[in-house]
């Protein structure tokens, strides 16, 4: 029988109360069709689609976030869009990067899964990314993609920031002829859900040692307020102070900061003007009196908050916290809006730690080609780090 999908079943499923949608019985192998960047217009239907019905979307599977990069990145990298089809019905979709980097003098043929694949000082960092399909469809899809791209046959498929479960199983599976190369990330979260059913304090939920920093570092302070940007022209203001705090702080510290390159400055400002109308935008300046303490950059999907960037305005004195500070005054503020969850998204920094309720776990997965160059490739890159970790210890 036909699968179709409603305009109801698409409003049920943007409300997270209510069930997501399930696929269709699979009646044979999904059928593969394939546009060009250029071509994003025709799918966005489709893309919206499984966003909304989907339990593997994520903000950064959004129309909001891979239109924007489409519009910054598509012409540079040129991705393609494949959207996966039973019967007629959309059940899976996926952006594919190629492109040769190289390894030493070695050219080694890469495809990125979705919004990936930049060059690092213009990287994105898109966590939790995922197979956006169907549930139900994750090991069809994902044998649809192995298909596909052994034609192609790459050096290596990238799955980056990947969120662990079902879809990234069924990748495994599918591409078990490669050698699977494997990094993991912990992503530190605040359960505000929990907290209020628990009726509990944010605060109080942390460990004795963070709450007094915390406290410790508020008392410095003072008053500490707290705006939200209301508008895009706020919101772009917000974000120019955050930029110049950011790139101030990480270029005293000798490094480029993430805002060095302008496709990503554009990027974001394309994102801003495109989320903060409908919600998926959220950022917050911290004040005490009239000085900017830090300014917090997130995203929202699903009453899920993810922290993306802060500019922090650190002072000589170093018992003065910004970072924690204006986290906290955010953490809260999400707490007081009935948002469920705040995101740390990838990384072990200690504040991520000192501030979370919980933590899970994000992938880096590389199927490589079982060919005598990859296999070269990763005993120099062996014998490298084996190197450094030496010459660290001398």
């Amino acid at each position: 029988m036909l699968h179709t999908v409603t305009t109801q079943q698409i409003d049920n499923a943007m409300n997270p109360a209510n069930s997501i949608l399930r696929s269709p019985p699979m009646h044979n192998e999904l059928r593969t069709t394939i546009y060009n960047h250029l071509q994003w217009a025709d799918v966005r239907h489709l893309w919206l689609l499984l966003v909304t019905t989907s339990p593997y979307a994520s903000f950064f599977l959004s129309c909001e976030w891979v239109e924007s990069w489409l519009e910054f990145y598509g012409d540079l990298l040129k991705p393609q869009i494949l959207i996966f089809t039973d019967e007629g019905n959309t059940v899976g979709a996926c952006l594919l990067v190629e492109r040769t980097i190289f390894r030493g003098p070695v050219p080694v043929r890469c495809i990125f899964l979705n919004t990936a694949g930049e060059d690092e000082i213009e990287e994105t960092c898109a966590d939790f990314n995922n197979l956006l399909c169907l549930e139900g469809c994750e090991e069809a899809m994902a044998m649809a993609l192995w298909a596909h791209l052994e034609q192609r046959n790459p050096d290596e498929i990238s799955a980056t920031g990947f969120a662990m479960g079902r879809p990234l199983d069924a990748l495994a599976g599918a591409f078990n002829g490669r050698t699977q190369l494997e990094r993991i990330e912990r992503s530190f979260y605040v359960d505000l859900a929990q907290l209020r059913n628990d009726n509990c304090l944010y605060l109080m939920a942390l460990r004795q040692s963070a709450r007094t920093n915390v406290r410790r570092a508020y008392r410095k302070y003072g008053t500490v307020e707290l705006t939200a940007a209301e508008n895009i022209s706020d919101a772009l203001d917000m974000f120019e102070e955050l930029v110049d705090l950011h790139q101030r702080t990480w270029n005293s510290r000798g490094r480029p900061g993430s805002f060095a390159s302008r496709r990503t400055l554009g990027f974001i400002q394309c994102l801003i003007r495109r989320g903060l109308p409908t919600g998926a935008v959220l950022i917050l300046r911290v004040k005490s009196g009239s000085q900017t303490i830090g300014i917090l950059l997130q995203f929202v999907f699903r009453r899920k908050v993810n922290y993306y960037a802060g500019g922090l305005c650190y002072r000589e004195d170093p018992q003065f916290s910004p970072g924690i500070v204006s986290l906290v005054a955010g953490i809260n503020y999400c707490l007081e809006r009935g948002f469920d969850e705040v995101d740390f998204l990838a990384g072990e920094s200690e504040y991520k730690k000192q501030l979370s309720t919980g933590s899970r776990n994000l992938s880096w997965t590389v199927f490589q080609k079982p060919s005598a160059k990859m296999q070269l490739i990763r005993i120099v890159q062996g014998i490298k780090r084996r190197t450094f970790r030496q010459m660290e210890k001398h």
